[in-house]
Parts: structure tokens; sequence; C-alpha cells
């Protein structure tokens, strides 16, 4: 991921006493961004209901110019039922369909600059979800798609689990890796099962046809 905030947060960052201030973007919400102080100009509503993320681990290279990043944990305070609402996704009129494996983005800035200067710190998707210790609200857990490589998603894959995902392997690893998948299904939320190779709705990659890979020299 190429690190790169604009002038306006460079200048920001030099000066004495700033108050950092994060805000969360989920896939499909929207309404509102959910953010841990209050963020001037926004564009989208930002709901100040986030403690300051912990984790990370990233390093960043001056050089090259690109970042890092690990996983990161966000606490969401469920005030009005707010975040029970997001997770509750079977209710009638939920925000999203799910909450598990979709797409977020992390970014940060400080008090004084507007949205528009926040730099993104990193993509995501939401590996789950669990109580704080104190029950006032949840703990987030991302981590980069290509975590979830070695994880449930190829692990016993079979027709009947819900982590399986169909179509060549070339175009798998590159969706996979790029976190992108068809315009027709843009979420593809991996807990469930995509549908069959060569469909509209499969992981399309870099769009290698079927026909053009020799599968007998791939070795399982």
């Amino acid at each position: 991921m190429v690190y790169s905030p604009n002038a306006n947060w460079n200048a920001a960052i030099g000066k004495p006493n700033q108050v950092p201030v994060y805000y969360l973007a989920i896939d499909g919400i929207t309404t509102k961004h959910y953010s841990t102080g209050p963020v001037l100009s926004p564009a989208v509503t930002k709901k100040v209901l986030m403690s300051t993320p912990k984790g990370g681990g990233g390093s960043v290279d001056l050089i090259e110019g690109t970042t890092t990043t690990g996983g990161v944990t966000v606490e969401l305070l469920d005030v009005d039922g707010e975040i029970c609402d997001l997770l509750a996704v079977e209710a009638s009129g939920s925000p999203v369909p799910s909450i598990k494996n979709r797409k977020c983005t992390l970014f940060g800035g400080y008090a004084e600059l507007l949205e528009a200067d926040y730099a993104q710190i990193g993509v995501y998707r939401i590996a789950g979800v669990v109580a704080n210790s104190t029950h006032t609200g949840f703990l987030f857990d991302l981590v980069e798609p290509l975590f979830l490589l070695d994880g449930e998603i190829m692990l016993d894959a079979t027709d009947t689990l819900p982590a399986t995902i169909r179509g060549n392997v070339v175009n798998l690893a590159v969706s996979i890796m790029r976190d992108v998948f068809s315009t027709s299904d843009p979420d593809f939320p991996l807990d469930f099962v995509s549908v069959a190779s060569g469909s509209s709705s499969a992981p399309t990659g870099i769009g290698i046809a079927d026909e053009v890979l020799d599968f007998a020299q791939i070795k399982t």
C-alpha cells in the first residue's frame, strides 16, 4: 500500500501538542463512519464511538513511500445500541448483511485537519468481533486480506463448508492478494460459498480463462 499523506497532513504532524484522530470506514455503511474524535468538514457523518486503535506492527519505507501493516484492534462503544444494530445482521433493516470479512479502511489525522487531509493507514477485513471486558462495546479484529489466505479460506474447502472459494487458482490468488473480487459481487463476504468458476460472480483476478491453464501440471 502506498503511504502518501498530503502536504497539510505533513505540516500538522510537525506542530506541537497535536491531538491525533482516527476514523474507520466500513464498506456498505455509507451514512456514517466511526471516529475517536470530531473531524472537521466531514463528507460523511462521524460517530465518536471509537477508541484509539491498537496493534499494527507495520513498518514505513521512507524511500519507497510504502508501508506494511499487521493486525489492528479497534473498540467501538455501543451507545444507544449503535453497534448492536450493526452486528444484528439478521434483523430487519440491518445496515449490512454480513459484518465478518467485510472490508474497512482506517484513516488517521489530527483535530485541526479537514477529512480530506486524513491519511489512509490501511485497508482490512473484519476477522472477528467480541464484547469488551465491561460489556459496553465491542472489539473488532482487523486483518489484512493476505492474512486470510493461510486461514479458513483454503482450510478444508469443500462444497459444504462456507469457506469454499471456487475458481481457477490464478484468479483466486490474485483476487485475494489485491482484495479485489468481481464487479458483480464487490463485497464477496469470504465466509460465504462462491459460485462456480466461469460465473460472473466468481473471483475474476486478472481474467485468465480456465482453459488457458494446464491443470495437469499443478501439483496438490
